[in-house]
């Protein structure tokens, strides 16, 4: 009956959920004795209060009461929670006492958002005038352009079908992964053109690497599924690899344009894993975790790619994404060599004339540019290698793939992980 007297009073724009209103009589309050009040308190965690006091209001009479309570509500967002202000601090350099700036800690570090200052009072004046400034700017600092094309251009290169649909069984024998998997939101017509588009990327990517198709399938280890993992969200990938399950799993609505980047990263976990250890080791041979058992030529070449990724800037640019995340994701060793290798894809297939955006479709620098001016703070942060960086990504790539060796099996091509001629099945 609390509850419903204040909505009559207030409306049902923002839930009330979790409120208590009643009265109370205390033996002693605040050093007074046998005293009524009228209270208003959060008993539970409320929709729309959950970031206020446990007891909102107290007062000496129902009506007191719920005026109070009109004044607490009208200071709720819209959102249906109080304004709450994101902090920045004061700092200044270690070294160098001159260098004021108003900041944000975001994880282990602090951002600059604000710089210039010659005195710690003039950024304190700043900051108590200008924080609704600071907030944009921060804003600015998170918006991301998209790195990937909205839509994907039509394929070019040679017709692997013959014109037709591929059929489950014709695509296992291609290939041989451990399985194919589709969840239960992809509908028919769309699982032949994801099979029909993951067909043709495949054998574009064997072509380019030169390696048997049934190679891709990492000893028939990896799986591949086709909206079916994902956890859906806000934020949530359009795509990735599971090195728990080795599988890939590129999403409905957004995973076309993600393959060579996926692909990768199970080809880098595969030259990670130990033989006879859990699926679930977390080890990526660019991250410097190449399993020891595996050739020196191809644990030399997998080093030779993370350091050249590290030589060009694409890791400074990448570090710039990354200032205002908690935890590194742009600028770690994994991350940025799968985006070199979509690259290299990309080139590799204009060799040859080609262009498959489902296997890899990214922005162009000048696309980014032109994102970056439109709405982000920082500036020259493009994630992946500009067009002088590629001769040395593509040698790097090259490289690695000269050395990889692939023998047959009876049931298929497998790519060698062992040295002294032991091939790893």
């Amino acid at each position: 009956m609390g509850r419903a007297e204040l909505y009559a009073e207030v409306g049902h724009s923002k839930s009330l959920k979790g409120l208590r209103f009643h009265k109370a009589d205390f033996a002693l309050w605040n050093g007074e004795k046998d005293v009524t009040k009228w209270l208003i308190e959060k008993n539970q965690k409320a929709t729309a209060f959950d970031n206020m006091p446990s007891q909102l209001v107290e007062a000496d009479t129902k009506e007191e009461a719920i005026k109070k309570f009109r004044k607490v509500h009208e200071s709720l967002g819209e959102k249906g929670k109080t304004d709450k202000k994101v902090r920045f601090d004061i700092y200044s350099d270690r070294r160098d006492k001159t260098d004021i700036f108003i900041g944000k800690k975001i994880g282990k570090d602090v951002v600059r958002i604000k710089e210039g200052f010659d005195s710690v009072k003039e950024a304190r004046e700043y900051l108590n005038a200008k924080q609704d400034v600071l907030e944009r700017i921060l804003d600015k600092m998170k918006n991301i352009p998209d790195h990937r094309k909205a839509t994907n251009s039509p394929r070019v290169g040679v017709d692997h079908r013959n014109g037709g649909d591929v059929t489950p069984e014709a695509f296992a024998e291609a290939f041989n992964f451990r399985g194919v998997q589709f969840g239960n939101f992809v509908e028919q017509g769309r699982r032949q053109q994801d099979l029909n588009e993951a067909y043709d990327g495949l054998m574009d990517l064997a072509g380019i690497l030169n390696v048997p198709a049934k190679a891709l399938s990492l000893n028939g280890e990896l799986g591949l599924a086709f909206g079916a993992r994902g956890k859906g969200g806000k934020n949530a990938p359009k795509a990735h690899y599971e090195s728990g399950s080795v599988v890939i799993n590129l999403t409905k609505k957004a995973g076309a344009g993600s393959l060579a980047h996926e692909w990768f990263h199970a080809l880098d976990n595969y030259f990670a894993r130990p033989r006879g250890s859990e699926s679930s080791a977390r080890r990526y041979a660019t991250d410097g975790n190449p399993d020891i058992a595996v050739r020196p030529e191809v644990i030399d070449a997998f080093r030779n790619i993370r350091q050249t990724v590290n030589r060009i800037r694409m890791r400074e640019r990448s570090q710039k994404l990354d200032k205002v995340r908690t935890k590194a994701y742009w600028s770690t060793d994994v991350e940025m060599t799968a985006r070199a290798f979509e690259s290299y894809v990309i080139e590799k297939l204009k060799d040859q004339e080609g262009a498959n955006d489902y296997l890899a479709n990214i922005v162009s620098e000048e696309y980014w540019e032109a994102s970056e001016a439109l709405g982000m703070e920082d500036s020259d942060s493009y994630p992946y290698p500009e067009a002088a960086e590629i001769p040395e990504i593509r040698a790097a790539y090259d490289n690695l793939f000269s050395v990889i060796e692939t023998v047959e099996q009876p049931n298929g091509a497998i790519m060698v992980r062992e040295q002294n001629g032991v091939p790893y099945y």
